[in-house]
């Protein structure tokens, strides 16, 4: 039946014209039935082309938001900087999907009111072909060149980075701009739905589907119980968190006893002393923004290409009629095809303002520094001179399996920058510390990991709570790449950063220095009181 169906729909002389029109620079990925993808890369030259493969049973077309020089030329095997020299550009797609169809359509209306609000005209808006729509901004609206990270630098080099860093401040502002919440019920333009309603819709619990921002210092509190305790193990470095209070606690991980480091901690209290707070929707929870997690050479369904699960055609629509838009309007039979989607006649470097933003958001950083209940606040660049380490371990330290990394590997990399990234973190070492290692490690290798690799650990480091490396003696890891080169001190631990923290110990007594202190100091740059002062680090909510 769909077979028929697709035949019929995809010998249509619009639909090949539209089709192989959008390929254009473009590299093509076609679907065989729901899971089947076909070879890549792939091109459609002429509208022909569309017809063959319908012949073959490809039931869907799909195209990448990159725009390259030479298409056939894509390969796996290619480094940043191959790509980066193959690339011409990237299309600014907002890939929006969520189950419940009302809701899907009224996010998608809040994401074009925020492209327009920040003064951009090109947008194009299509119908998924199932649950979502795909919203467009070509790269013709992106300025060629942007100040980021204190460089000037191509546009066109910073995918999938520029387009992640939009989409999530596209989130942050519908979530902060659009949506209110009061009286236990969300609101959304003229909508309103209570939160029984929502976890009905997507079985979340109210910690999940909510979030209470600060109303003084605009930081973001989890929905936590209102007190917990945290117990380290001096052994293993394991760390637990628990309601109930012992002086005394046995680590799960190793048997050994393990000690309370923090006091009893008020939830319903911010570090800066505030009390009031502002609950927010967690719209990441209610839909799914899959341009938040895009990759390279990543795809998406091309307008009049049809739905596998849905029969549907995937068409444009005017962005103005997304509220009143209806399925049975993307029917092979109803489509019509005066609708444009990624229209390139536009007004050149008109997403300047939006991209600016969005780089603004995720860099600028604020540092609080909570001493004896005042809060200092600096940026990123200036925190350097006040920054406080929690007593990083140096690299003087270091066991010869972490040292022996620096020397370059051939196989196991990404297992390494695994165990690197916990394992620096575990020694207290600050991210941009951490960063700047694990990159000057990659250059040690013959062949170096993707940038996209190196961040994607870092990014999900950055969410997780502190872990240790790998163990000594786990398999597939120090001893079988070779890097396990064991001294007199070796035998004695078992985790790398047992080692790093016994030898800086060590160290430590060789030059008189107290074993153990109620007052030790939290750094090298302050002498102040651990029960005084408190770091935390955030991102600056700038709508």
């Amino acid at each position: 039946m769909f077979l028929a169906t697709s035949l019929k729909h995809y010998k249509n002389p619009e639909v090949m014209d539209i089709i192989v029109k959008q390929a254009e620079n473009k590299e093509v990925g076609v679907m065989f039935g729901i899971n089947k993808f076909g070879k890549r890369p792939d091109v459609l030259v002429y509208p022909n082309d569309v017809l063959e493969f319908a012949k073959k049973r490809v039931s869907s077309f799909h195209c990448s938001e990159e725009l390259w020089k030479d298409v056939l030329s894509l390969s796996s095997n290619l480094k940043r900087k191959q790509l980066n020299e193959l690339r011409k550009g990237w299309d600014f797609i907002l890939d929006i999907d969520c189950p419940i169809w009302e809701l899907s359509k009224l996010t998608t209306h809040l994401f074009i009111e925020v492209l327009k609000a920040h003064g951009i005209k090109g947008i194009t808006c299509k119908f998924s072909g199932n649950k979502g729509f795909h919203v467009a901004v070509p790269f013709e609206s992106f300025p060629k060149t942007i100040s980021y990270e204190n460089n000037v630098v191509k546009v066109k080099d910073y995918f999938p980075e520029f387009p992640k860093l939009v989409a999530k401040y596209i989130l942050d502002y519908v979530e902060s701009n659009f949506i209110k919440i009061k009286d236990n019920k969300v609101s959304m333009l003229d909508k309103k739905y209570s939160f029984e309603e929502l976890k009905k819709m997507f079985d979340f619990k109210f910690e999940e589907l909510t979030y209470k921002e600060c109303s003084k210092c605009k930081k973001i509190q989890k929905n936590e119980k209102n007190s917990w305790f945290e117990y380290l193990c001096n052994k293993c470095g394991f760390t637990q968190k628990l309601e109930d209070e012992k002086a005394f606690r046995k680590c799960p991980k190793c048997s050994s006893i393990m000690i309370q480091t923090t006091n009893k901690i008020d939830k319903n209290k911010c570090a800066c002393g505030s009390t009031k707070f502002t609950q927010k929707l967690n719209l990441s929870k209610v839909i799914e923004v899959d341009t938040i997690l895009i990759a390279s050479r990543h795809m998406y369904r091309m307008p009049y290409s049809l739905h596998e699960k849905s029969a549907l055609v995937s068409i444009p629509i005017k962005t103005e009629e997304v509220l009143s838009f209806e399925k049975n309007n993307a029917k092979p039979e109803n489509v019509t095809f005066n609708i444009p989607f990624l229209n390139r006649d536009v007004a050149k470097g008109e997403a300047k303002e939006l991209l600016e933003k969005a780089i603004a958001s995720e860099n600028k950083i604020k540092m609080q520094i909570v001493i004896k209940n005042k809060v200092y606040q600096y940026d990123k660049k200036s925190f350097e001179e006040y920054e406080i380490d929690q007593e990083a371990v140096p690299e003087e330290f270091f066991p010869p399996c972490i040292n022996n990394c620096r020397k370059g590997l051939e196989d196991g990399k990404k297992r390494v920058l695994f165990s690197l990234v916990n394992f620096l973190n575990s020694l207290n070492w600050s991210f941009d510390k951490i960063d700047e290692y694990i990159h000057e490690w990659n250059k040690t290798n013959e062949e170096e990991l993707r940038e996209n690799a190196l961040k994607s650990q870092m990014n999900y480091r950055k969410q997780r709570e502190k872990i240790l490396p790998p163990n000594c003696d786990t398999a597939g890891y120090y001893k079988d790449l070779g890097l396990c080169t064991p001294d007199g001190l070796c035998a004695r631990i078992k985790n790398p950063v047992q080692y790093a923290k016994v030898k800086a110990k060590i160290n430590k007594k060789g030059k008189g220095g107290r074993k153990k202190t109620k007052e030790k100091s939290f750094g090298h740059s302050t002498k102040l009181n651990k029960k005084d002062v408190e770091v935390k680090e955030e991102k600056d909510n700038i709508k």
